[in-house]
């Protein structure tokens, strides 16, 4: 017989439940991000459980899963330690199906959040995401900006429906943000160059870690907003974003 191998849940697959999750409990809603605070980086708090159990004897375990399949995004919803526990102790409460729906409810109402958010985006809330991603570090890299993003995008590992949804709302969110860049860069004729420039660094230096695709997508949302869970400040990181990825030659050939 074979030898059970159990996979831990990648940086990136953990990055993309929390972003996904809006950095909520799935079964209570509590808030499982603490902003980030000075110098200090965000702190993701929750927990990825398994909704079908990742080894023999844990809860709702499938022994006809592999070990990749229970690691895998759609295998694991976001919840506090304590909710963490209770569904795994309460298994019959709390089946697959009953797991699912939750995962699913949670996403539909960030959808819902962020659907009504975008069409009041408006210029003040785009300065103050610009702002933070032209004032961001700018380190030298070793990956070079690849070409023609757009395009390319669903080739580098857009996988998931979710991300699908963000990348569509951010594309079809961009006018508004070219409007506000050719108004700013009459004051600035730099700007829309820093603003790149800003944009490019934050994902050469992501990229460099290995994120790729739907977490690289998340990360790079998360850092638009300067980390914040707030509708209005996620809309506009998301404009931003579908602005930059026009403008910008940042995915993979």
């Amino acid at each position: 017989m074979a030898e059970f191998v159990v996979l831990d849940v990648t940086p990136g697959t953990k990055l993309l439940l929390a972003h996904v999750a809006g950095g909520c409990c799935a079964k209570c809603g509590c808030s499982l991000l603490e902003e980030a605070s000075g110098d200090d980086p965000p702190s993701h708090v929750g927990e990825c459980a398994h909704i079908r159990g990742e080894k023999p004897g844990a809860a709702r375990f499938d022994s006809s899963m592999t070990s990749e399949e229970r690691r895998h995004f759609n295998n694991l919803i976001y919840l506090d330690g304590r909710c963490h526990s209770i569904v795994d102790d309460q298994e019959s409460t709390y089946t697959v199906e009953v797991l699912r729906e939750m995962k699913a409810a949670q996403w539909r109402a960030l959808q819902s959040r962020i659907t009504n958010a975008l069409p009041r985006v408006n210029f003040p809330e785009l300065k103050v995401i610009c702002d933070a991603i032209v004032s961001a570090p700018m380190e030298s890299s070793e990956v070079s900006p690849p070409t023609h993003p757009v395009e390319k995008m669903r080739k580098n590992g857009i996988e998931t429906p979710e991300v699908d949804f963000l990348v569509r709302q951010a594309l079809g969110s961009a006018a508004v943000v070219r409007e506000f860049v050719g108004r700013f860069a009459q004051l600035d004729q730099n700007f829309p160059e820093r603003l790149r420039a800003g944009f490019v660094a934050e994902f050469n230096a992501q990229h460099a870690t290995g994120l790729r695709g739907d977490a690289l997508f998340v990360v790079l949302h998360s850092f638009a907003a300067s980390h914040s869970s707030e509708p209005a400040r996620q809309a506009a990181a998301l404009s931003v974003l579908g602005y930059l990825f026009e403008a910008c030659e940042v995915f993979e050939p």
